[in-house]
């Protein structure tokens, strides 16, 4: 990885994390309700990455904004912290919940963003 790359991931992610770090904290996580701020945060984060994948043709800006915003600004690391925090504390429903619907709408909100990304293209 040239030293170009590094810093552009770099600030990308910066960018990202504090932009998760910004909405995630409107909305405090407790065990007895659902996830939000880590959801809608992975969700947006899931749309726009369709959204912009039909635009990715120069590595820069596909470093930048994929890896370094995107990639900051999703927060698949606090949906494993906080689907373990539900199972430790015994919630399974809600961890069941919480994880089957942050993967399918995930995964569904990626081919929304990229079907619109290639209409409005």
């Amino acid at each position: 990885m040239s030293f170009k790359t590094a810093l552009l991931v770099a600030l990308g992610g910066g960018i990202g994390s504090v932009m998760r770090f910004w909405l995630a904290g409107m909305i405090p996580f407790s065990t007895s309700s659902f996830a939000w701020a880590t959801f809608l945060v992975n969700m947006g984060g899931c749309f726009a990455m369709g959204a912009c994948l039909p635009y990715m043709h120069d590595s820069i800006t596909k470093t930048l904004l994929m890896a370094g915003i995107l990639g900051g600004f999703t927060t698949f690391s606090g949906l494993g912290l906080e689907l373990f925090r539900y199972l430790d504390d015994q919630q399974w429903k809600m961890a069941l919940l919480y994880a089957g619907s942050s993967l399918i709408l995930g995964t569904v909100l990626v081919w929304l963003g990229y079907k619109l990304g290639i209409t409005i293209q």
